[in-house]
């Protein structure tokens, strides 16, 4: 586990496995974040779970969200799934 000075992570959080947070990222309150990378400026909002997922610089993952194998370059998002892999 690496945290970047600045990187914010809320007690009632989990975080498990390999997760980077870079300068400034936030892990809020229940949130789950798992063999993931949070990049600077980043937020993984109240309750939200990132899996296996990379969170690109100043991107947002809202409240209750679930990026799960996801690659969130842009501003937002609600909910992100791997497709099903047969």
């Amino acid at each position: 586990m690496f945290l970047a000075a600045g990187a914010e992570v809320d007690p009632a959080a989990l975080l498990a496995g390999p997760v980077v947070l870079d300068a400034g990222a936030r892990v809020d309150a229940g949130a789950v974040v798992t063999r993931a990378v949070v990049g600077p400026g980043a937020l993984v909002g109240a309750g939200a779970r990132v899996v296996g997922s990379i969170v690109g610089p100043g991107a947002r993952v809202g409240p209750g969200a679930v990026a799960t194998a996801a690659l969130i370059p842009g501003p937002s998002v609600k909910e992100a799934r791997s497709r099903d892999r047969r």
